[in-house]
């Protein structure tokens, strides 16, 4: 299943030395930049590379494209630029195809042409970033968060501090950018040792809720017969599980969801639990959005598993109820194993492989996990409103 990552704001990043804005064009071929450069495919050796540091990411690769140009107005931009552009003929919202264009006359080595790779690809996944030129605080941003790329490639901060060596990027102070010494110094930010690893002892603490799920409904909630309302609380922070969507009501939430523990009792952190239709064990967690766009014809979403990342989808914000669904694969099929029955906790399981666990470094939940780091969830059942 190809997740959708196109749902974006328009991005318009200069390159990682100081340069003018660039205008982009109406996008009318999805399969060239939309922007007055000439440009052309990188080479084979650039591509891996390029390939390498998307790899460690959870992004579909088709989503960003690399192109070489040896334009003059290159000079313009540092050598790099990323930008999007929008696909036209979408009649409920904005879609986007991102780029990076890149010169090799003017990233000399191969540690800087990496370190520029992965300075513009963060660019684009900070969805925060708007249209229009950069500020110190995202360049800053984009250096520590490609240098985080790069380090999961096995870089070290020796070499970090190397490419930007390579990059003869100016000394002192220009308006809207770091110094050297400012981006150094984030780097060795990044480049130091990681925080602990996910907690293995998580310790159950009293549920603020006085009703105590029934053990019909957890038998068959681990039986796969259970259907219906339902809501995870964690242990580790007595907090309700919800997914929170960007508060944009012009773009779709399917974007910008996450899986929260830390969420109070509300309409959001209750889900459903459906059994998949076609026979195989497991079950889709779904939630509806609340409220719903005026402009989605379908508003539940259905959590998944990509890579390390959760997430909940929605193949088409106008689709009916039911067709979507058929286009889901086995990474949004989660399945529940008993760890406590008398406490009602369970652990999710992702049906292809790995467990809910709980991110120290982003105090989300993710996926992926072994049986050991996996999170402990609470079950409440909605008995007023299950069937």
């Amino acid at each position: 299943m190809k997740t959708i990552s196109l749902l974006l704001i328009a991005i318009l990043a200069r390159g990682i030395s100081h340069g003018a804005g660039i205008v982009l064009s109406a996008g009318t071929n999805e399969h060239k930049p939309c922007v007055d450069l000439t440009t052309s495919p990188p080479s084979e050796e650039d591509t891996a590379a390029f390939g390498s540091i998307l790899g460690v990411l959870d992004v579909d690769p088709d989503t960003i494209s690399v192109y070489v140009s040896h334009d003059p107005k290159m000079k313009n931009y540092g050598g790099a630029i990323s930008f999007a552009c929008e696909i036209p003929n979408h009649e409920i919202y904005a879609t986007y195809e991102r780029w990076i264009i890149y010169d090799p006359d003017l990233i000399q080595g191969d540690a800087a042409r990496d370190f520029v790779f992965a300075h513009e690809i963060a660019h684009h996944m900070d969805f925060r970033t708007l249209s229009g030129p950069r500020t110190k605080k995202e360049e800053l941003r984009a250096d520590y968060d490609g240098a985080k790329y790069l380090l999961q490639l096995g870089w070290t901060k020796a070499r970090l501090l190397h490419a930007l060596d390579l990059l003869n990027l100016p000394q002192g102070s220009q308006p809207g950018y770091p110094t050297l010494a400012e981006r150094k110094a984030m780097v060795e930010v990044a480049a130091e040792p990681v925080g602990p690893a996910a907690p293995t002892d998580l310790q159950v603490f009293p549920s603020s809720d006085s009703q105590t799920p029934d053990e019909e409904l957890f038998g068959r909630l681990i039986n796969f017969t259970y259907q219906g309302p339902i809501r995870f609380q964690s242990p580790r922070t007595s907090k309700y599980v919800c997914a929170m969507g960007t508060p944009d009501p012009k773009l779709p939430s399917t974007k910008s969801f996450a899986f929260f523990d830390t969420c109070e009792r509300d309409s959001g952190g209750l889900f459903r639990l459906r059994r998949s239709p076609d026979g195989n064990l497991g079950y889709w967690i779904m939630q509806d959005a609340n409220p719903c766009p005026d402009y989605a014809g379908n508003c539940q979403y259905a959590l998944e598993s990509v890579g390390h990342k959760l997430q909940f989808w929605n193949q088409n914000l106008a689709a009916d109820v039911v067709g979507w669904q058929k286009e889901l694969g086995d990474e949004a099929r989660f399945s529940f194993e008993t760890s406590n029955p008398s406490e009602g906790l369970v652990r999710i399981k992702a049906n292809d492989g790995g467990y809910v666990f709980f991110d120290l470094n982003t105090a989300q939940l993710r996926s992926g996990g072994s049986r050991e780091q996996a999170a402990e969830f609470k079950v409440l059942f909605d008995i007023n409103k299950n069937p």
